[in-house]
């Protein structure tokens, strides 16, 4: 009986270690993302076409036609066709989505390098009360700021005028300097909901298969 608890005991103690583990594994991407929006304007219907934010127009293949953009536009059209649009040639479409994004690497700021002191002096969050805590300075730390950019015009019937109807832009930091890992993610983030209020910046954290968020 004993024999039989104590393989028990083991059997539960790998199955909690391995969903530890897969746990560890899976990372998550947290975005903040702003929303701006014409009010009373009706989202995820009617045909789209999609060209990068800062082309000439649609037929500048020096940037819609780089292998990376394309990758990057196919994933946006594939969540705008998820949201409820068509995909459609320039010219017949209804409505033109531009896309823009890049990654910028900055300083991280980090708060563990700070002396702290606490006791009757006061106390500060995330250090223990009555405690001096020095800790090296030395060694400069990055971080990477990604950002994604889509706006969606509604165009005149028969001309080249079109008029803004939504703009959603995603910004997640992290340690990955590479946009395309985290870019899935970025994107559900985006397109979790369409109609947030106009002005609204919002916390969205997805989880995702990336190595380094």
């Amino acid at each position: 009986m004993n024999t039989l608890k104590a393989r028990g005991l083991l059997k539960l103690s790998f199955l909690c270690a391995l969903c530890l583990a897969m746990t560890a594994c899976q990372s998550i991407v947290r975005s903040d993302v702003s929303t701006f929006r014409e009010e009373g304007a009706v989202l995820g219907e009617g045909t789209i076409f999609v060209s990068a934010a800062d082309a000439v127009n649609a037929d500048d293949k020096a940037t819609t036609e780089s292998l990376e953009f394309r990758f990057f536009k196919d994933k946006l059209t594939k969540r705008l066709q998820r949201a409820g649009y068509v995909p459609a040639d320039k010219g017949t479409a209804q409505y033109h989505a531009t896309l823009s994004y890049g990654v910028i690497r900055q300083e991280k700021d980090k708060p563990d390098t700070r002396v702290v002191i606490g006791g009757h002096f006061g106390y500060y969050p995330h250090y223990p009360r009555g405690s001096l805590l020095i800790t090296d300075v030395s060694g400069t730390e990055f971080e990477y700021v990604r950002e994604v950019n889509v706006l969606i015009d509604r165009v005149a019937s028969g001309t080249n005028d079109s008029a803004p109807v939504l703009q959603v832009k995603a910004i997640s930091l992290g340690r990955c300097e590479h946009l395309s890992v985290v870019y899935d993610e970025m994107l559900e983030a985006i397109f979790a909901d369409l109609n947030r209020p106009n002005g609204s910046v919002v916390k969205v954290s997805v989880k995702g298969e990336a190595n380094c968020p």
